[in-house]
């Protein structure tokens, strides 16, 4: 058991040891604490000595788990291994090796990646400046990437410049509505393009996915929509049940939701 207020002090075994640092504690649990091991913060040590901080490895990429509904988008086996990039961040390492939005990233220095957390791991033990090679799947062929791993931003900035089209989709549970400059501004969309959700129907798929007023849409079925022609375009060739994969931008980065089709009654 960790003692109330040791968060941040030292964890030892029986022989004085240091092998931890206590992080928390759930409090009614009989004194049940965590402890990051030692060695974590031990590669830390000497950069917080000569920088004054930790400098942390970037590859530059959004990812999100590949879901079965991803998967079939994607024209992927519905128990398909790896990540998704959601977005790339611009001038970083991922860009400059070539990696896009839409990859699916399979592998890192030959190990098979099958979430989101363990991409993050393999990388943050990559050291900065060191190479990786990252193998992707990207319209169901394999592509690998020998890509400089580099410094994660203290600060990450996106850039941001940008007929009034209306239309409640109540097969998607969306109101929506072409993006306009003043939109686009407003929201730091970087183009003059898509769609923003207005509304949502309560209990939706879009609602249950996790979309929000305000969010861009992008891409439907991986199809540029920016004007609702073009929204109505993609939607009139679906039926109930079928899954819609939406591109989405929020908060200076984009995202894969996928919903499904609703029945009009």
């Amino acid at each position: 058991a960790i003692n109330p207020g040791n968060s941040g002090g030292p964890l030892l075994n029986t022989k004085g040891e240091v092998v931890g640092i206590n992080s928390a504690i759930i409090p009614y649990a009989q004194g049940i604490g965590f402890a990051i091991p030692i060695n974590i913060p031990k590669k830390n040590i000497d950069e917080l000595i000569k920088l004054g901080k930790v400098r942390r490895s970037w590859l530059g990429v959004y990812i999100q788990e590949v879901t079965p509904e991803i998967a079939e988008q994607f024209d992927l086996p519905e128990d398909a291994k790896g990540v998704l990039v959601g977005d790339v961040v611009k001038d970083s390492p991922a860009e400059k090796s070539g990696i896009k939005r839409g990859d699916i990233i399979t592998k890192v220095n030959n190990e098979e990646v099958d979430s989101p957390g363990e991409l993050q791991d393999k990388i943050r033990s990559i050291e900065i400046g060191e190479k990786a090679n990252i193998e992707v799947v990207r319209d169901g062929k394999k592509i690998f990437f020998l890509v400089k791993i580099g410094e994660m931003p203290t600060v990450e900035e996106e850039g941001s410049e940008f007929s009034k089209e209306k239309v409640f989709s109540v097969q998607t549970g969306l109101k929506i509505e072409a993006v306009t400059p003043e939109i686009a501004k407003e929201v730091g969309l970087p183009w003059v393009k898509g769609l923003i959700i207005t509304e949502m129907i309560p209990g939706s798929s879009a609602d249950d996915m996790g979309l929000q007023r305000g969010d861009i849409i992008l891409e439907a079925n991986r199809v540029e929509v920016s004007t609702v022609d073009e929204w109505e375009k993609v939607i009139s060739k679906l039926e109930p049940g079928d899954t819609l994969l939406l591109l989405a931008f929020r908060s200076g980065h984009t995202y894969y939701v996928p919903i499904k089709v609703e029945k009009i009654d």
